[in-house]
């Protein structure tokens, strides 16, 4: 009989001094078994102590006099490396032709440095194979079309079978590319991206593959198609004009900003193309007021100064003829004007500072930026740069420039970062220090522990080591989560400690008991996943319990809402076959935004020996079905699932023709400049227009800044600030005071804006998740304050003394004396700042004036 065997071995370290002899201290099962195509592949832990003389190449697999080829692969090593562990996969062809008493016995040769062989029986260890079951839908879920990613998406359920066949991640569909996601262990999801040309078709035909087996689907479209004509004699574009559209002040991060009203309320496709860069959008409605609908887009544009841009808006419905067809509506052509790209020139340096820790200096060149430069730290995450630090000026520069200075680990011989400004453009910089010991040493997982507080929150505790200076953070998977150590250290130190992550089902969505790991990484970049190693008892603890469940009853007080009941409480009963706190979400984000849910906790009701959940929708919901679901006891129901299970008792629709997904919008501007009532100052600002139709506005924060002087003015504005008009339509003072005699002349422009209606809708610049507010400005609304008598470049503050100073309690008290020799005198807006710095980021201290 003839086997062939793969076995390849990962190798652990752990932290015990011995060399009395090596030990096999444990083994056990590292995955369930998978097979294909006849060959079954089994997976081990092994943990061997007293293990520092074990080189990787010195373990190998017997079975019974056979030994097979291996690679081993070292993943961790412990201080003292006296414990190592691996983790071995082989692979056996034909084994399904014999029975598991014609392999064996297994057992491993360990042979130490000194060829010193060691050997161990695994007793009545035997490979688990199971034959692939054919690959079996259990039910598919309705198609929706996804205007946050424009995708159309079609979620199915697979039958509950860890030894089921995987559908292939690549599919094919009659309306565009195609791909297979997975959701949950027996959960998948369908992704197109529908081409325009076939946008109109009313069905769609999609090809999935698993094994060998080619399965083929067909669904209907998920749009309503209704008559083109009556759309097409609708719609009216509204914002921006055709011609020249500038991001000078109010950059659109994802493209021109197209803003369309129908006087139609039913569903329909109206769609963008840019017939340069080749790319279609749909256009998402936000907002109904029962008679018309606003409709917006973001079209990508080309960079600023390549060139005009022409979009093409198109419409999808019925032609006259009643079948599918798209027509176009328009051609619109932009000019795309902006900055000169910036580009950051500069040069770098490393100092090291002690052993373990390094001054990272970057100087930039004078670098015309509105706001803040960005950077990225060591550990790869965006920080940005509050104003002043880092900013640097001299009485002869009209442009200010940038010094970075950052501590981070000495671990890496190779350094870099990157700078961007506030369009995302990047500049990298890098260098080498060839000084640096490089530190690999990947960090060790002690143990893994559970902690239920309650059926919905549990604590998991990590005894864990990293190399030096420490563990920076762990990363949790199904569901997603990232823990900074130094957060959730509950004693020892970063290097060697116990920390405790807690995970709360009220703030995830993601949970899967079959796929959640941890990923423990360190300062030095290295990192362990618990799916490798889970700790010295080998298994990797579950966050909650996750008993079968079975419903008997489920049902909703209001299955259908319409604009009386929107808003107000609803409930949805059902009864189960255990004891536990169940949570419902519901689904409350707009287009733009990542999914995002509301969590409402329910209870058992005596009285009618069911569950209850109380919960209220948003006061303005999308008509058509919403999306929620039901986590009890580690499992999650979707609101695909229940309908799987109850038909259209367990289905939530909103009927309504109004809703409000659109966030408040600065629509025009009025310069403000009253040099009136003082004589030594100028009250200068603005009033802005801001609209919001049905919700109306509630709060918002607008910041100033200058062009040299980038530290803003910051005005929080709510319905006090309103000089005239409603929160539907009204208009907010923003002014303050600029010296009048002896001053610099300064441009003023809004560098960041966010505005709320009383919904929590927000309008927001520089988030790829929200729309600019003031994306409808057409003209620029930049003013510049006009000095009578500019003042002269002048010997610039110098800093003459600091001191350090720490009491018994650790308070530390930083003095400074600053001494103004260009005879203007110290700003009464700009405190100085001491800004103190970490390895991961810094604290910004405003000081106080304490004499003179």
């Amino acid at each position: 009989m003839k086997f062939k065997y793969l076995l390849s071995l990962f190798l652990f370290i752990s932290l015990v001094a011995s060399i009395q002899g090596v030990i096999l201290k444990n083994y056990a099962k590292y995955a369930d078994s998978t097979t294909s195509n006849g060959i079954c592949t089994n997976y081990l832990y092994l943990v061997f102590e007293n293990a520092e003389v074990i080189e990787a190449g010195g373990v190998h697999l017997r079975i019974g006099d056979n030994e097979p080829d291996f690679i081993i692969k070292k993943i961790t090593t412990s201080v003292d490396s006296s414990i190592q562990t691996f983790t071995l996969s082989f692979m056996v062809l034909d084994y399904f032709l014999n029975t598991n008493s014609a392999l064996g016995p297994f057992s491993l040769e360990v042979i130490d440095q000194d060829q010193q062989s060691s050997f161990f029986p695994l007793t009545h260890y035997y490979p688990e194979c199971t034959l692939p079951t054919p690959f079996q839908i259990l039910s598919f879920y309705p198609v929706k079309y996804d205007f946050s990613s424009q995708m159309i998406k079609i979620e199915f359920a697979v039958v509950n079978d860890i030894h089921m066949e995987k559908p292939n991640s690549i599919c094919s569909s009659t309306w565009g590319p195609c791909q297979v996601e997975n959701l949950k262990t027996f959960l998948y999801v369908i992704k197109i991206q529908p081409k325009l040309s076939i946008f109109s078709n009313p069905s769609i035909d999609v090809e999935l593959s698993a094994g060998v087996n080619e399965l083929p689907f067909s669904f209907n479209s998920p749009f309503n198609f209704n008559n083109l004509q009556g759309m097409y004699q609708s719609l009216a574009l509204i914002s921006p004009n055709p011609g020249s559209f500038s991001e000078t002040f109010y950059p659109s991060i994802k493209g021109v900003y197209v803003k369309y009203i129908a006087k139609k309320t039913e569903p329909f496709i109206l769609y963008t193309y840019n017939l340069i860069n080749d790319t279609a959008y749909s256009f998402a409605p936000l907002l109904s007021d029962g008679l018309s609908t606003t409709m917006i887009t973001l079209a990508t544009m080309r960079e600023p100064n390549l060139g005009n841009n022409q979009i093409q808006l198109s419409v999808v419905g019925k032609d006259s003829a009643n079948l599918p067809s798209v027509q176009t509506v328009q051609t619109l052509l932009f000019g795309y004007q902006g900055f000169n790209l910036i580009s950051f020139t500069g040069t770098t340096a490393f100092n090291r500072v002690q052993s373990v820790l390094g001054l990272f200096q970057l100087s930039l060149d004078a670098t015309n930026t509105h706001n803040e430069p960005k950077w990225t730290n060591f550990m790869g995450d965006v920080v940005q740069m509050p104003y002043p630090y880092g900013f640097t000026k001299t009485s002869s520069a009209q442009i200010p420039s940038y010094k970075l200075e950052q501590l981070f680990p000495a671990l890496k011989k190779s350094y870099s970062t990157k700078i961007s400004d506030y369009f995302h453009r990047e500049s990298t910089f890098s260098g080498v220090d060839i000084t640096i010991s490089e530190v690999t040493t990947v960090p060790f997982i002690e143990s893994q522990t559970i902690s239920r507080f309650n059926s919905y929150i549990s604590v998991l505790t990590i005894k864990a080591r990293g190399p030096l200076p420490g563990i920076y953070r762990f990363i949790s998977h199904y569901p997603s989560k990232v823990f900074l150590a130094a957060d959730v250290l509950a004693s020892g130190t970063v290097y060697d400690g116990t920390f405790d992550l807690v995970f709360d089902a009220t703030e995830f969505i993601d949970y899967d008991q079959n796929l959640f790991y941890v990923e423990v990484e360190s300062f030095a970049k290295t990192k362990l996943s618990s799916k490798d190693f889970p700790g010295l008892d080998l298994e990797q603890p579950k966050l909650f319990e996750n008993p079968i469940i079975l419903f008997d009853s489920f049902s909703f007080l209001h299955k259908s809402l319409d604009k009386n009941n929107v808003g107000k409480k609803n409930i949805v009963l059902f009864s189960i076959n255990i004891i536990d706190i169940p949570i419902l979400r519901i689904k409350t984000n707009n287009y733009f935004e990542p999914a995002k849910y509301e969590s409402y906790i329910g209870s058992y009701s005596s009285q009618l020996n069911m569950y209850v959940i109380e919960f209220e929708l948003p006061s303005q919901s999308l008509p058509g079905e919403l999306d929620y679901s039901i986590f009890i006891a580690g499992n999650e129901f979707t609101s695909a699932e229940m309908q799987r299970l109850f038909a259209d008792r367990a289905k939530l629709t909103v009927d309504t023709t109004t809703y409000d997904f659109m966030p408040p919008m600065i629509t025009s501007f009025t310069q403000f400049v009253d040099s009136e009532n003082d004589p030594n100052q100028v009250e200068f600002g603005w009033y802005f227009q801001i609209k919001d139709q049905l919700t109306g506005f509630d709060h918002g924060v607008i910041h100033i800044t200058a062009n040299h002087d980038t530290e803003p003015r910051i005005f929080n504005i709510t319905e006090k600030d309103r000089a005239w008009g409603d929160q539907y339509d009204g208009s907010y003072k923003v002014t303050f005071k600029v010296p009048r005699e002896q001053c610099r002349e300064l441009l003023y422009y809004i560098s960041y804006a966010s505005l709320s209606d009383k919904n929590g809708i927000t309008s927001k610049n520089f988030d790829p998740y929200a729309l600019n507010p003031v994306t409808e400005l057409m003209n620029n609304h930049a003013q510049v304050h006009i000095c009578t008598t500019p003042y002269p470049n002048v010997q610039l503050a110098t800093l003459t003394a600091f001191t350090l100073s720490t009491s018994n309690t650790g308070m530390t008290t930083a003095s400074i004396t600053i001494r103004d020799i260009g005879g203007l005198g110290l700003s009464t807006r700009h405190h100085p700042y001491i800004f103190v710095q970490g390895i991961v980021n810094y604290i910004k201290i405003e000081t106080v004036l304490s004499g003179i």
